[in-house]
């Protein structure tokens, strides 16, 4: 016991010099060109971060989560996208730490059909680098920025972090930002943009957003609606954490969190955030119906809302009229009529350019569109309809094991509700920022959730 003590007492002590190595390197970055100080000091941080890794994965997923949230992209001090943001490089030592303690411990790796999907989904993306359609470099981005926080979390979470951790993590992370949401909608101040050190992404992502002359709080995400996604997932998870803790004074303080997270999501004027919550609580009522004699109609409840989005989604590939009818739901002020108007020219070019594996030149600016502002359309246009198929079939495994649960929502159905309502808010706003890594993460989770509960059944 007292070996096993000072193990773990050890490597916190290399955990926190190596913390403080890396904010070191990263202010030398900024200020000076590479050395082989530097080099040493990268060294040796990554070597204290890959040990701790093995044996504690808590304290640097935990960092690496903040580094995430906290750290913009434009202030990542280098321009060649091989290296992801901090957070990002933080789970990949993450992952290579703990795929060696598995190794080394022969572990049995089970795959869930989320775990099935997404590896068809990046065979699909390489397939369109091997016929030339895309660059080596796009799918490298994606896999950096994509796959590994999802493996992060999927390896992690449910084993050598529980539920519950996860969920606190990602709260506390949410609620800290919140005074950085409330100083910028108050005052039109973001301290985040005083961090740009790349010109390029802060002409995108480092400037206010404002609508109807009001603000639109971003702080570190760079975009109101990546910021309202990622609170909003933080108030569900505190709004289930309030009724797993059997102390009241903090089932009250986390119910307070969660109404503070959803204020803060409000403070953004994003109709994603809310699009989200509504989402979530469908989901959780699928979920949360337990009742055997409820069963079929509930059932019934889940083919028909199916159906239905199957037949909105084709009424708005196949029929103008609708697609002017449907996006109407976005309000009717200028702007929102103008967001509705992008979509729904976007969805007139996924029609011109549909293509298996995606397209070389860049479609959208053919066609006049600055930006796309639809995950699945992006995935569509840049990477091909069999890719972004496979990546929209994710939902079905989450689905069909909220429609099985038999049981209240607890802390695990409450990652795959989460999960499954970022999935929705995607078809509203395209891989952006932090938000991507956020949400590949949850992604991630609700595997994890989906091999557990396999288990349990077997």
């Amino acid at each position: 016991m007292r070996a096993t003590n000072l193990n773990y007492k050890l490597y916190q002590a290399a955990f926190v010099a190596s913390l403080c190595v890396v904010l070191v390197a990263a202010g030398r970055v900024v200020v000076s060109s590479f050395s082989l100080t530097l080099l040493l000091l990268a060294v040796s941080s990554v070597t204290a971060l890959f040990l701790l890794a093995r044996t504690r994965p808590a304290l640097p997923l935990t960092t690496a989560f903040f580094a995430l949230a906290f750290i913009p992209v434009y202030w990542v001090p280098y321009e060649d996208h091989i290296f992801p943001d901090p957070g990002v490089m933080i789970m990949f030592i993450v992952v290579v730490g703990a795929a060696a303690n598995a190794l080394l411990l022969s572990r049995r790796v089970t795959l869930s059909s989320m775990d099935v999907l997404i590896g068809l989904f990046f065979v699909a993306s390489l397939a369109s680098v091997v016929l030339g359609i895309r660059k080596r470099g796009d799918l490298t981005t994606n896999l950096l920025q994509w796959l590994v926080p999802y493996i992060a979390a999927r390896y992690l979470v449910g084993g050598r972090v529980s539920y519950t951790s996860f969920a606190r993590i990602f709260c506390a992370a949410a609620l800290l930002m919140l005074p950085f949401v409330f100083v910028e909608s108050a005052t039109g101040f973001n301290p985040f943009h005083e961090l740009v050190v790349q010109p390029g992404l802060g002409e995108v992502w480092g400037h206010e957003i404002f609508r109807d002359g009001q603000p639109r709080a971003a702080a570190s995400f760079g975009h109101p609606i990546a910021l309202s996604m990622f609170l909003v997932a933080a108030a569900i998870l505190a709004f289930v954490l309030a009724f797993h803790t059997e102390v009241a004074r903090r089932r009250g303080a986390w119910l307070a969190g969660s109404g503070l997270l959803v204020v803060g999501a409000a403070l953004t004027f994003s109709r994603t955030g809310w699009i989200m919550l509504l989402a979530a609580l469908i989901c959780g009522v699928l979920a949360v119906v337990s009742n055997p004699a409820l069963r079929a109609i509930r059932t019934r409840v889940v083919w028909v809302s199916s159906a239905a989005a199957i037949a909105i989604g084709l009424a708005m590939v196949f029929s103008a009229s609708a697609n002017e009818s449907i996006l109407s739901v976005f309000g009717s002020d200028h702007e929102a009529a103008t967001s509705a108007q992008a979509r729904e020219n976007i969805l007139a070019a996924s029609n011109q350019y549909l293509s298996w594996f995606g397209r070389e030149t860049d479609t959208l600016r053919e066609v006049g569109i600055k930006s796309v502002d639809n995950t699945y359309v992006y995935l569509t246009l840049q990477w091909g309809v069999v890719a972004a198929a496979l990546f929209a079939l994710m939902a079905v495994p989450m689905v069909v094991y909220l429609v099985r649960q038999r049981r209240q929502l607890s802390m695990d159905g409450a990652l795959v509700v989460v999960a499954l309502a970022s999935l929705i808010g995607l078809i509203f706003v395209a891989p952006i920022t932090q938000e991507q890594n956020v949400v590949f993460m949850l992604l991630g989770a609700a595997s994890a959730v989906l091999v557990r509960a396999s288990r349990r059944r077997a």
